[in-house]
Formats: C-alpha cells, structure tokens, sequence
C-alpha cells in the first residue's frame, strides 16, 4: 500500500482527493489546523 500525505486536507481541494486516494486504496495521511484532524502523531 502506498502512503500520501495531504497538506489542508480539510480544503476545498484536499477534502475531496484525500477522499479518491482513499478510496482507491492509498494510506492518506492528512496535514491540517484542525486539530481534531490530526493523524500523524507529534515526533514521526
């Protein structure tokens, strides 16, 4: 599986490709200032 990271996935623009990379089966990890979004955890 390949991994991608998403910077402002929760923008008018990487809302929906963090959804179509998902969705054909990528590892999407998302970068975003809402904190609830966080996926990578501090120190990696």
């Amino acid at each position: 599986m390949k991994t991608v990271l998403i910077s402002g996935a929760t923008g008018l623009i990487g809302k929906p490709i963090s959804k179509k990379l998902e969705e054909k089966g990528y590892e999407v990890r998302k970068l975003s200032r809402i904190k609830k979004t966080w996926t990578i955890p501090l120190g990696s």
